[in-house]
């Protein structure tokens, strides 16, 4: 898997292209906060995307999973600080990694179902 960070000024852009490109892909996602252990938060949930705003003058970016009202929940990352995207080459998994200005940070983990069927049925 390849990574690479995102320039902040791209940040908007890219959970875009992020979130057309992976919707519905299923989603992990691993948080850390306040300088605690990493704890899983979102397990095998369809990931709905990512959208970065301005809020009270600063970044906040949310992710959003699940497409039933019980399961639907979006993490927010208030002043994000790093981004960092990797997917492989053929396409089957991606991830972000979001570190912020207080020391949290977060992993999102993705697998694109439709390409895991394509190998079973291969």
């Amino acid at each position: 898997m390849r990574s690479h960070p995102v320039v902040a000024n791209e940040w908007k852009a890219f959970a875009d292209q992020f979130s057309r490109a992976h919707e519905g892909w299923i989603a992990s996602l691993e948080v850390r906060e306040g300088g605690e252990p990493l704890r899983v938060q979102v397990d095998d949930s369809p990931f709905r995307g990512a959208t970065v705003d301005k809020r009270d003058g600063r970044d906040t970016l949310v992710l959003t999973f699940g497409y039933e009202p019980e399961e639907h929940f979006a993490h927010i990352i208030h002043s994000p600080r790093a981004l960092l995207t990797s997917e492989t080459d053929d396409r089957s998994e991606a991830s972000l990694i979001v570190e912020s200005s207080d020391g949290g940070r977060c992993i999102l983990e993705l697998w694109n179902p439709l390409r895991e069927e394509e190998l079973v049925m291969a």
